[in-house]
């Protein structure tokens, strides 16, 4: 009975990874080490609860399984289920619950943690129509199909009419938002791009397919960012100087993976790394105030030293006179 079970689990895994293409019941069988008529015996007896479905006929029948009504068996320890409900619980704090998979997930963790917890969740009433939107990008993104979007970058008055691959989506490690790193088509060219989910006001999946990029250079190129910005050109060294009063906090925390931390004569430490986009560090950066000094780019230390320069007019620390601060 275990065999068999295991055998359903793993059959239902090779034809959400194979969508859109299907697989015919030869090659379920060559995977899993049986038979086709036992494959095909057990997807008879699985396809009513799973969604399975078949096209063509006698040997040309290929199987399918839309991956947008498979639910993957997913166990974890009470450690495990803290960690997660944890990250979801700091979504819902943040008022990111618009979309009703994050009521569902959180309710679900709750649950599994103790079996009363989740009623005792007050969740406000989820947006459908940022759900619907959101679950067309997830689809085009399973599904690798072009999706033609209305997006409004922030400030903007209108939208811009773009067409876009999704690739792959990922949180902004120092901000509540998400985004779906993508390809936009820019006349014959293609052009890398972060769009923010909250700003997309619609979607339309087309039937043009886009060819799948590796999952390793994407992450591999996110590695290069101080966030989810990626820049045109090669990253760009970064040198900050610290206080030497924020040394514990500074190190406790690996900012980015190439940074590099040096001890100074003067008593300051010096951080560096590469960054794909530096101005995305100018939030972070404001964060220190007065215990970091910008070094390296000097657009950046230009950008920080104006805002410097007009926090302490503001307060009215600046002498005009003699072009200082007081």
């Amino acid at each position: 009975m275990a065999d068999t079970r295991k055998n359903e689990s793993q059959l239902l895994e090779l034809l959400c990874r194979c969508h859109p293409n299907g697989m015919s019941s030869r090659e379920l069988g060559n995977e899993l080490g049986i038979t086709a008529e036992t494959v095909r015996q057990m997807i008879n007896r699985i396809d009513d609860d799973t969604g399975i479905y078949q096209e063509g006929e006698a040997r040309a029948t290929r199987y399918f399984l839309n991956p947008k009504h498979y639910k993957r068996p997913f166990n974890l320890t009470t450690t495990q289920s803290w960690m997660l409900y944890l990250s979801i619980r700091r979504i819902v704090r943040a008022q990111q619950h618009r979309l009703p998979v994050v009521k569902h997930l959180i309710q679900d963790l709750a649950r599994a943690l103790h079996p009363r917890l989740a009623e005792n969740f007050d969740i406000p009433d989820t947006d459908n129509q940022d759900a619907d939107l959101f679950e067309k990008v997830v689809e085009a993104w399973q599904t690798h199909r072009w999706l033609k979007v209305s997006y409004r970058p922030l400030n903007k008055t209108t939208a811009h009419e773009w067409v876009i691959a999704p690739l792959w989506f990922e949180p902004a490690i120092w901000s509540d938002s998400n985004y779906v790193i993508c390809h936009v088509q820019m006349g014959n060219t293609l052009k890398w791009m972060t769009l923010k989910l909250d700003r997309i006001e619609k979607v339309f999946i087309t039937g043009d397919k886009f060819e799948a990029q590796p999952i390793d250079s994407i992450l591999n190129t996110l590695q290069k960012t101080w966030g989810i910005w990626v820049g045109e050109g090669a990253p760009v060294r970064v040198v900050l100087h610290f206080d030497l009063r924020v040394l514990d906090r500074l190190r406790e925390t690996r900012w980015h993976p190439t940074q590099k931390l040096t001890n100074l004569d003067n008593g300051k430490i010096q951080w560096e790394a590469l960054i794909s986009e530096p101005r995305e560090m100018l939030s972070w950066i404001r964060g220190w105030g007065a215990d970091v000094e910008v070094i390296e780019p000097n657009f950046l230390r230009d950008e920080i030293g104006a805002e410097s320069e007009r926090m302490a007019r503001m307060y009215g620390r600046m002498n005009t006179q003699r072009k200082g601060f007081i």
